[in-house]
């Protein structure tokens, strides 16, 4: 296949909350996420019903929010049929359930289902298809609708400068995934980092922090999250690095300081400072 190299990005659906939907229930988000959901099960609000949904597939009660949207769905939701495509496509990796419940939504002309369908039939190099479905959408802002068009210039039309004009419109619509689109396809290592590391600022997703890690040691890592103002905290718990807050024997400052392989504790400026990166012993080990 064509794309085989190219790290899958998600499909369009509703697990990434659009603004209106946070405008309208941050509140109910923000309370169903932390497990405050009892009031809510028997709402008949759809758009909450599909807020509890996604909850549940976040922690694995798969069966619980696949009833939910397939009640949704009955109802003619369509938002629920392209989240329950996105779901039997992304995590049963049913392809025949995920395309019928696509096509219902795509039917009605709903804009995420469409551009979908574009982007299953383009990464299984059904161009006919994908051509269909992307000029039925006609929607040139929509985030997939120019990820859509940059791989199909990259690979089939192999027009690299007219992909990097749909690319640029990600950057500036500042796309996550089209960031990490990009890094996974430039050959030139800083930008793959770069972009890297811009898709995680937004959205510090595994598979992103994956890529990452290898291109980079995890104190070029550490060094990275400090510069683009992640939470250490963050860092933390996804790199798995021990992190404390002392005085930094180098330069005797309190800070936050990075545990080494040699396990002596320095600051993150020191660790640049002395090129700390890949050693397995610091400026310590050796005075």
């Amino acid at each position: 296949m064509i794309f085989e190299n190219v790290l899958q990005i998600e499909y369009i659906n509703n697990y990434d909350f659009k603004p209106e939907i946070i405008d309208k229930y941050s509140d109910i988000i923000i309370d169903i996420f932390n497990k405050n959901i009892n009031q809510y099960i028997n709402n008949k609000d759809d758009d909450i019903q599909i807020i509890l949904a996604l909850y549940y597939f976040s922690i694995n009660e798969y069966n619980l929010g696949e009833d939910i949207l397939i009640k949704l769905h009955n109802k003619d939701n369509y938002n629920a049929s392209c989240s329950l495509g996105v779901y039997y496509k992304s995590i049963l990796n049913n392809n025949e359930k995920a395309i019928y419940y696509f096509m219902q939504a795509a039917e009605a002309k709903h804009i995420d289902a469409l551009m979908n369908l574009a982007y299953y039939y383009l990464t299984n190099n059904n161009i006919d298809e994908f051509n269909k479905y992307n000029k039925l959408s006609n929607d040139y802002d929509h985030e997939l609708y120019n990820i859509n068009m940059a791989l199909f210039n990259w690979f089939i039309d192999m027009k690299k400068n007219v992909a990097m004009t749909y690319f640029n419109k990600l950057f500036e619509m500042k796309s996550y995934r089209g960031y990490y689109l990009y890094a996974t396809l430039t050959i030139n290592i800083k930008d793959k980092i770069k972009y890297l590391m811009l898709a995680i600022f937004i959205k510090p997703k595994k598979i992103y922090i994956d890529c990452l890690k290898e291109y980079t040691s995890n104190f070029e890592r550490y060094v990275l999250y400090n510069e683009y103002n992640i939470d250490v905290k963050l860092y933390s718990m996804i790199e798995n690095i021990k992190v404390i807050y002392n005085m930094c024997p180098l330069c005797l400052i309190n800070t936050k300081l990075i545990q080494l392989k040699c396990f002596h504790s320095i600051c993150i400026t020191c660790i640049k400072k002395y090129n700390i990166y890949i050693l397995n012993k610091c400026v310590m080990c050796y005075s």
